[in-house]
């Protein structure tokens, strides 16, 4: 027979196992082994660095699929649309001119700055000198063309005032030194392959934006930066003279609902990738929560302002991972615990006097029937007796109640002492 601190324990367990179960269907699903990450072509810094995330992510079970895209523009667009599976993208500063709802910044993550090139045959003083040349500007979905067309229009050199090729920085490189081109227009990062060996081709001018903090006042994404002579190298001093640039930021940008482990990835490989400076950052500017277009992502602006969560920095992510989702059930299922404990003890001790009040009724009702009976009833009366004694035996309780217990046996007989004088006056 199931006793009934078994019977009450168990209805508790029963209680709190179904508050686990509802407070387990709002906790986040598991965390995705997969994410699609939009980058640009394969000569590119945005493809460099999606390689450099993607092994990284593979350290904690996360495979990577890059994206090969024409730009930031076409990054924005696809990860605008919630039928491309793009679930991050490379995104260059000032590329959306409107609000897209949906889309979280997980902020800014190095400069990338501007260079124009031309033939060292031109004489270029800045983008107005470009009006009537041909002009690589960069593939039409891509964030080179977007600024290169928007400094133009600034500078009073309207498209139709220029010939506009969509060629990349390698392919641009090479039409400047056919001589096909009179100038190239690439967003890179001073250690493109391609900006290195147009800097180093003779053949070629750099040219320096001296108007760089009125570029930058109208256009708050822009960062004048200087370029010191020798730069990109000592050896051969390039470049020969300093240089002055503007650069918007690259950010990384991710759909609104990607699941919060995969942020924290990213933003943890963000941190470790981009943290150490360069050329034109310092140690620890970025990755930052300034220069983005998109709403920072809540569990971002929390780290840029507190840094990683306390249990990342001593547990492997997994279990990180783990005791956040334990953390969502761990209410619902102390709100259940603490009122049962304190409401199951009270109901399992009325449980057992009740029992032993049960048995003394019994024992109450045979006594008054037994003080109206005579000697013919004593048989009746005595195996109505040996029925609830028999029921008292049988009973099991705690340690608490055995006084009460062994009150009732003695009680017992103190009845059947009654019946049985009933028998000797007959």
């Amino acid at each position: 027979m199931i006793s009934d601190r078994v019977k009450l324990f168990g209805l508790g367990f029963v209680v709190t196992a179904f508050g686990f179960w509802l407070a387990f269907q709002f906790v986040e699903p598991a965390m995705p082994k997969t994410l699609r990450l939009a980058t640009g072509s394969q000569s590119g810094a945005y493809y460099e660095y999606g390689q450099r995330y993607a092994e990284l992510l593979a350290e904690n079970g996360i495979k990577v699929e890059l994206v090969v895209t024409q730009g930031s523009v076409a990054n924005m667009n696809l990860l605008a649309d919630p039928n491309s599976g793009i679930d991050a993208a490379f995104i260059q500063g000032g590329t959306a001119n409107t609000k897209i709802e949906g889309l979280e910044s997980l902020g800014s993550l190095y400069y990338e700055p501007l260079w124009v090139f031309t033939r060292a045959t031109k004489k270029v003083t800045g983008l107005e000198s470009l009006a009537g040349q041909r002009v690589a500007v960069g593939p039409e979905d891509s964030g080179t063309r977007a600024l290169a067309i928007r400094l133009l229009h600034e500078t009073g050199v309207e498209p139709a005032n220029l010939t506009l090729l969509p060629l990349d920085a390698s392919a641009a490189h090479a039409e400047l030194k056919a001589g096909q081109i009179d100038a190239a227009m690439v967003l890179d990062s001073v250690h493109s392959n391609a900006v290195r060996e147009m800097a180093a081709d003779p053949n070629l001018t750099l040219m320096s934006f001296d108007r760089a903090e009125a570029y930058e006042l109208r256009n708050r994404y822009l960062t004048g930066l200087r370029l010191p002579q020798g730069t990109i190298s000592i050896r051969r001093n390039l470049p020969p003279r300093d240089v002055t640039l503007v650069a918007p930021a690259a950010t990384l940008v991710v759909r609104e609902d990607l699941h919060p482990g995969l942020v924290s990835l990213l933003l943890q490989a963000a941190e470790e990738i981009h943290g150490e400076g360069d050329v034109f950052e310092k140690a620890g500017e970025f990755p930052s929560p300034q220069m983005v277009e998109f709403p920072l992502n809540d569990q971002a602006d929390h780290r840029y302002k507190n840094g990683p969560p306390l249990l990342q920095r001593y547990l492997p992510f997994w279990a990180v991972l783990l005791a956040d989702r334990l953390k969502v059930m761990l209410v619902p299922l102390l709100t259940l615990l603490l009122p049962l404990g304190k409401f199951l003890p009270p109901v399992y001790r009325w449980r057992i006097r009740s029992r032993i009040t049960r048995r003394y009724r019994d024992l109450v009702a045979l006594e008054i029937a037994a003080s109206q009976a005579d000697a013919a009833q004593r048989p009746q009366l005595l195996e109505r007796l040996d029925e609830i004694e028999q029921g008292v035996r049988a009973m099991r309780v705690p340690l608490d109640f055995a006084d009460a217990l062994y009150n009732l046996r003695g009680h017992v007989g103190v009845v059947r002492d009654g019946i049985g004088r009933l028998g000797g006056e007959g």
